[in-house]
């Protein structure tokens, strides 16, 4: 099929401007009124790729915290020297950021608090001089397990240093593949699928990694998702037997991009097939008590985690979403058994509202609506014959379970931002394997991505999250912005027309909101897609949606993306990653040496703060 996409829209489903008629109906006129946001206070900046992180006049960055930043005390050499040294610093590849503050005033003015940070993955090449074919030794292969994972950082702001770590604080931590223990929880805690001679119990694993997007808690904890985890595992789908098919769709192989079981057993499928499923979590970590040991919630489902985006039902539900980041996976709900009460839910008694709840997967449909599909032992085709005896089984066998209970496959379903007003949005990077239009893809080739908006249904209370059913609609379209606004209407492509060619998003990946509720996105394909710098934009969301404007913010160095942004309370920092900086080159001839341009370092992964020169708030 080549329909044009607003041909399809138009034909064949809500037009955007209906929609928001149909929400304002649905909650109620005064839930939907929206205060007029403040204007941008920045011009845009250009596209063009280039070695250094480019943002408006007005604006500077500096870096918190790269790869090798120590955290227990301050100085000596600026790079890990093995891996009992990583795990004494901060992790590479930074991802996904929360940011959590103690102060009592800090939506007036933010000076300090815990900034947590995801390591989602490694590079031989830019880690360690002269990589051969022969690869990296056993030390530096454990180096790497120690910078995957995450960091809890104690971080403060002075107006002579801006944002800095606090060195040798007690509140400084790393996890990492190699530690520490994480317990299970849910229904696949004991399983006999996840035990392994070491754990024959199935319910401590030895770390984390992966660790993509993610999400926070009422009750103050840091949801951490593991995403990629076949990347690090040797095997085949056949050596895992029942679990052959899950562990193909995942991409497993024998040649995987990382050969960790060269330096440990545990990542030889062959030797331990088991140890496989044991990742692919979604793992709580509570920032400011390292006694309390991280938990891998199975009642959340097992497959390549992108995020985990926390609301509260009207009736005190906990709600998350989460999504799978492979191209043609699906979109998932989970909501607890019990209702979230401030009063008693807090500590350790916080972390079993996540243990007791309905996992769902996302049915869209052509006209609009959207269901969420129970994932439920023993309901509809999840049976014993099925090879679903238990709850276990489904939450292992996620991806299996939905496919089988009619799941959409969406365009690499990525984060998920929660607006208050109800609205859930929902980045799809891309897709170019897509032959024809469906729900949710209104775009037979789709290498540029949009961004879905989900609306709950209302109770007499506000949105309801828990409910069984939803709309949904397009809120934007990635766009090619090599082309005009003209030639991008004549293309089908159905973008921002009022876009310009520097504010065109392509590949949207993670977002936040800023608190004035302005949406921001960053990007993770640009320079590869269509020759640009992935960056970051900001969208207002307080007017009508079919004249709301990206407009690009900010441009990152190159073979870069940027992950994780993430405001303070106050809105006068925007935190952000900027992850693989450099990539595809290599530490005797990297393509930038952001952020030291120092000719005897690599480019270096790194999390950086960006604020007004003025000390105003981010964005106007």
């Amino acid at each position: 099929m080549s329909a044009p996409p607003l041909e399809f829209l138009v034909a064949r489903r809500f037009s955007r401007r209906a929609l928001l008629g149909g929400l304002a109906s649905l909650l109620g006129a005064s839930r939907v009124a929206r205060a007029a946001s403040p204007p941008p206070s920045f011009a845009e900046v250009s596209r063009i790729v280039s070695k250094r992180l480019i943002l408006p006049d007005g604006y500077e960055a500096h870096v918190v915290a790269a790869w090798g930043t120590p955290l227990v005390a301050a100085g000596g050499a600026p790079l890990p020297a093995d891996a009992a040294d990583q795990a004494l610093r901060v992790g590479y590849n930074c991802d996904f950021l929360a940011f959590f503050t103690d102060e009592p005033h800090a939506a007036e003015r933010t000076t300090a608090g815990l900034l947590c940070v995801n390591h989602e993955t490694v590079d031989d090449r830019l880690m360690f001089p002269g990589v051969t074919e022969a690869g990296l030794t056993r030390e530096q292969h454990r180096l790497q397990m120690a910078a995957v994972g995450h960091s809890v950082l104690d971080v403060a702001f002075s107006a002579r240093g801006g944002w800095q770590v606090r060195p040798s604080s007690p509140r400084n931590r790393r996890l990492s593949a190699l530690g520490p223990a994480c317990l299970v929880s849910g229904p696949a805690a004991g399983h006999p699928r996840l035990a392994t001679r070491a754990d024959r119990k199935a319910r401590k694993i030895v770390g984390t990694l992966a660790n993509c997007a993610g999400g926070t808690t009422p009750w103050g904890t840091v949801l951490t998702a593991e995403e990629n985890i076949e990347k690090f595992f040797r095997g085949t789908p056949e050596t895992l037997g029942r679990d052959a098919e899950t562990a193909a769709s995942f991409g497993l192989s024998m040649t995987p991009a990382f050969a960790w079981w060269k330096a440990d057993p545990r990542f030889d499928l062959t030797k331990e097939p088991a140890e496989f499923n044991r990742f692919g979590w979604i793992v709580e970590i509570d920032p400011r008590d390292p006694r309390i040991p991280p938990v891998k919630h199975s009642a959340l489902g097992r497959f390549k985690h992108e995020c985990a985006t926390t609301v509260l039902a009207p009736s005190g539900q906990v709600v998350v979403f989460s999504a799978d980041d492979q191209k043609f996976q699906y979109l998932y709900r989970w909501v607890s058994r019990d209702a979230y009460d401030p009063t008693r839910h807090h500590g350790a008694a916080a972390r079993t509202l996540l243990t007791e709840g309905i996992l769902s997967v996302a049915h869209l449909t052509e006209s609009g609506s959207l269901e969420w599909r129970a994932l439920v032992a023993g309901q509809g085709p999840l049976s014993v014959a099925a090879g679903f005896r238990d709850q276990g089984d489904v939450v292992i066998d996620a991806r299996r379970a939905a496919a089988l209970v009619g799941a959409t496959p969406l365009d690499r379903p990525e984060d998920v931002v929660a607006h208050p007003d109800g609205r859930i949005f929902v980045m799809l990077t891309s897709n170019d394997e897509r032959s024809e239009v469906a729900p949710g893809s209104p775009r037979p080739m789709n290498p540029y991505g949009h961004v879905l908006v989900i609306t709950p249904v209302a109770s007499s209370r506000g949105p309801d999250h828990a409910a069984a059913a939803a709309t949904w609609d397009v809120l934007l379209y990635g766009d090619d912005p090599r082309l005009d606004a003209a030639q991008r209407s004549a293309a089908g492509l159905g973008g921002a027309p009022a876009a310009s060619a520097d504010g065109v998003v392509v590949c949207p990946d993670n977002g936040t909101l800023d608190p004035s509720g302005r949406l921001w996105l960053t990007s993770d394909g640009a320079e590869y897609r269509s020759g640009v710098a992935d960056g970051i934009w900001m969208l207002d969301l307080s007017g009508p949606q079919d004249t709301a404007t990206t407009r690009r913010f900010a441009s990152v160095p190159t073979g870069a993306e940027a992950t994780g942004p993430c405001f303070t309370p106050d809105g006068r920092t925007l935190f952000v990653s900027i992850q693989h900086p450099g990539a595809g080159s290599t530490w005797e001839n990297p393509s930038t040496r952001f952020p030291d341009e120092d000719p005897k370092l690599p480019p270096r992964p790194a999390v950086v703060a960006i604020r007004r020169s003025d000390g105003g708030v981010v964005g106007g």
